[in-house]
């Protein structure tokens, strides 16, 4: 791995994560390279599809400001548990990303608990989450006292 290569090369970021809901959202970001200069996307071409059949994504807006910016767009179908979501999305001068999954059964929550912990001699709130079926745990963490505001 070259950090020269990294630092001069944007990359796409997408988050999408269909769910059995009627509205998937993807949201395209740029990577900030190494250099810190990001490129300022201004549009993306986005195509999706649900078991092969193209869907008709429409674009609804940018989300957040500088480095921070995303565009958000979304597509319109009921999805069921087993089906196959991707996407393709495109940008001027970036590398295009694709991605696909499949709508997983329901996971069963066998247990959810908080507790404390101390690291470093900060003390941590912790919440527990064990999935049926799934072989980890998942486990966040965050500093009681910090300045951080979360919604």
């Amino acid at each position: 791995m070259s950090l020269n290569k990294l630092s001069k090369e944007n990359c796409l970021v997408v988050y999408c994560l269909p769910t059995t809901s009627d509205t998937t959202r993807i949201y395209v970001s740029c990577s900030i390279p190494v250099t810190g200069e990001s490129e300022n996307l201004e549009s993306v071409k986005i195509s999706s599809y649900v078991n092969g059949h193209a869907q008709k994504v429409t674009f609804n807006g940018e989300v957040g400001s500088g480095s921070r910016k995303r565009l958000e767009y979304y597509f319109v179908k009921g999805l069921r548990i087993g089906d196959k979501v991707g996407v393709h999305a495109e940008a001027e001068n970036i590398t295009p990303v694709n991605a696909e999954t499949v709508i997983p059964d329901s996971a069963l929550c066998l247990s959810l608990h908080m507790n404390s912990l101390y690291s470093y001699g900060e003390p941590y709130d912790q919440i527990v989450l064990k999935v049926k079926n799934l072989n980890f745990r998942l486990i966040c963490s965050d500093n009681t006292h910090s300045k951080a505001n979360y919604l």
